[in-house]
């Protein structure tokens, strides 16, 4: 009886250690609102282009699907991307602020997004685009059609603002087709004292996505002459491709703390954010849900007080 009883004993011990040492397979892999990972061939990986590559430009274009004049800028602005490659990183904004970003009937998908109304409040904008923000996130930074290319130019050919880097950075993503999810690494190094400290922003950007859009040059010079609200074909493009458009910002409008102030020279920081991709709750009008084969991660880190952009990097099309 005695040794039924301990063998008894021995294999409830067992039974509880077996238990505690049983691993999770798949705890390797990124656990992403409340959704687990199960299968690694699931999780497409993309690293920006270079490790720590160089200084690149970025563009906030100010735009609205009836704005007639946007169109004009956005070939302003391609046409520097075109010419400068892939030092030149482009973002389409369009912001509850403006009127001019607002869906109607006859321009019935909704490109608007919230964090723009904070950008915009920062600046005093008010209802007026198109304009862009120059690799800055203050009116410092600000141009019109007239000086944007200049402007970005300026910046592009000056051998001193490619050398003088504050900061710099690279980005590693794992997309999850089965959780909807992005897991993002952001390595980071302080090239020199940051005596303001510096913030870390994620945009996801969508391309491709189809929506009317007023464009004044699409009409003869005797269509635009008896343009009005009666013609309502006139001077609205039915399909029109809009391209990098903002469709969300991590972890918020204004990022979160990536160096603090007087910060030295040699500093090393690595930011993990974690976000899924979810369906955009139902609207007075269309705002189609993101597809994340279209979709482009951009991380930017900006000076807190001057709100200059320090660095900028991209990870293209994350979940092909």
């Amino acid at each position: 009886m005695r040794k039924t009883s301990l063998l008894l004993l021995a294999i409830i011990t067992l039974s509880f250690v077996a238990c505690d040492d049983v691993e999770d397979p798949y705890e390797h892999l990124p656990k992403v609102c409340s959704c687990q990972v199960t299968d690694s061939s699931q999780v497409i990986q993309k690293t920006s282009d270079q490790d720590f590559g160089a200084r690149k430009l970025l563009l906030e274009e100010y735009t609205g699907i009836r704005c007639g004049n946007c169109p004009d800028m956005a070939n302003i602005i391609n046409s520097i991307s075109a010419t400068f490659g892939d030092s030149v990183i482009v973002v389409a904004l369009q912001a509850y602020t403006s009127s001019l970003s607002a869906p109607d009937d006859k321009h019935p998908i909704d490109l608007r997004n919230p964090a723009l109304t904070v950008y915009d409040g920062s600046i005093q904008n008010g209802s007026t685009i198109p304009y862009a923000l120059v690799n800055d996130k203050s009116s410092n930074g600000k141009a019109g059609q007239g000086n944007v290319r200049s402007m970005s130019e300026a910046l592009l050919k000056d051998a001193s603002w490619h050398t003088s880097n504050k900061l710099k950075l690279s980005m590693k993503s794992s997309f999850s087709q089965e959780c909807n999810s992005v897991l993002l690494e952001v390595n980071s190094e302080a090239l020199a004292d940051l005596p303001n400290g510096a913030n870390l922003i994620v945009y996801l950007l969508e391309n491709n996505m189809e929506a009317p859009q007023t464009q004044y040059n699409a009409l003869t010079v005797e269509e635009f002459a008896t343009w009005n609200d009666e013609n309502p074909e006139y001077p609205v493009k039915k399909k029109q491709k809009h391209k990098h458009v903002l469709r969300a910002a991590y972890p918020s409008p204004w990022g979160e703390e990536l160096f603090v102030s007087s910060t030295s020279a040699g500093t090393i920081a690595n930011n993990v954010i974690n976000f899924c991709i979810e369906p955009f709750a139902a609207a007075e009008y269309t705002r189609p849900d993101i597809v994340p084969e279209n979709c482009d991660l951009v991380a930017l880190a900006y000076d807190l007080e001057t709100k200059e952009i320090l660095f900028s990097e991209i990870i293209h099309s994350i979940a092909q």
